[in-house]
């Protein structure tokens, strides 16, 4: 997110029906009674939390949901909640397990929407390649602090400003800061003894400054060039208004003083109407770039939706 955007609206109309298909789902260790009461409670608190839009919120009824009985279609659930704070590692943890838990209690139809969640959960996570990293034996690789997911050789996070640490011996440590943005890869040249700062993959992760710079800057440029045409504009048009007042309201037999100040009047406006129109164009880009900037941390958006086999995210 979002990114980052972070905080985007979940479908009430589909999360509903999910968690209350969770009272029915099949228990890998049962509870009491008492206890399968205020579970079934819980999912109703979650529910209503989650028709809310109050996610976080959600988070610890679902937890104390496992807590009772852990199920496949529960794991599921928080992890989709967990995805969509933008906590993708630990929606990732939460799908593998439903997975294994589903697989141990012979349920194939979770499995499959777990399967499934995963398999759209997995490119929307940022990552990182680590650029010549072979060269350096025993490269340890943390961010912020904590070891790092790897999956595939690429380094896996949430979004946000990370600091990437890499550790080899012998060497003093790199340490880079990253932006990490939903679905978007950055590049790490593995250089401890010369530092040289992340890169971007051209899809726009990894970096340094914040997303809405750029079209900021081109945004406040094409706002002064709209006050230049403005102001050529208004001078022209005060020559032309001089020009009138020397021809005295007359259209014909002018004296010459009046020509060179329509003239310029009217060359005025004209470069006034081409700054502007440029100006104008500026703020539409800039407009354009920052809406650009802004949904490309969900390119597609999110969502909830069923498949055949349970509740996937669409992104």
């Amino acid at each position: 997110m979002s990114t980052q955007p972070i905080g985007r609206t979940l479908r009430a109309l589909v999360v509903a029906p999910l968690l209350l298909a969770l009272a029915g789902g099949t228990a890998l260790a049962q509870p009491s009674e008492a206890d399968e009461k205020r579970r079934t409670q819980l999912f109703l608190e979650a529910r209503k939390l989650a028709d809310e839009g109050r996610f976080a919120e959600a988070v610890a009824p679902l937890r104390e949901v496992l807590r009772i009985r852990t199920a496949p279609k529960a794991l599921i659930a928080l992890a989709l909640v967990e995805r969509e704070l933008t906590h993708m590692l630990e929606a990732r943890r939460l799908l593998e397990e439903a997975i294994a838990a589903a697989q141990k209690a012979q349920l194939p139809d979770d499995e499959a929407a777990a399967k499934s969640a995963l398999s759209e959960l997995l490119p929307a996570i940022p990552r990182i390649d680590l650029e010549e990293a072979e060269r350096f034996e025993g490269l340890r690789v943390f961010v912020d602090d904590q070891p790092a997911v790897r999956l595939d050789g690429r380094i896996l996070l949430d979004p946000g400003t990370r600091v990437v640490r890499l550790e080899a011996p012998g060497h003093p440590p790199q340490r880079e800061t990253v932006l990490a943005l939903v679905g978007r890869a950055s590049t790490i040249y593995v250089a401890p003894d010369k530092q040289k700062p992340a890169e971007d993959d051209g899809a726009g992760g990894g970096r340094l400054l914040p997303p809405f710079v750029g079209p900021a800057i081109l945004g406040g440029t094409g706002v002064i060039a709209m006050g230049v045409g403005f102001t050529f504009m208004g001078l022209g048009s005060g020559d032309q208004s001089d020009a009138r007042a020397l021809c005295d309201g007359r259209t014909i037999n002018c004296p010459a003083a009046s020509r060179p100040l329509a003239e310029s009047g009217a060359d005025k406006i004209i470069a006034g109407d081409v700054v502007f129109a440029v100006g104008g164009a500026f703020v539409v880009g800039g407009a354009v770039w920052l809406a650009l900037e802004l949904t490309g941390n969900d390119p597609q958006g999110s969502a909830f939706a069923p498949t055949p086999n349970g509740f996937a995210l669409r992104f």
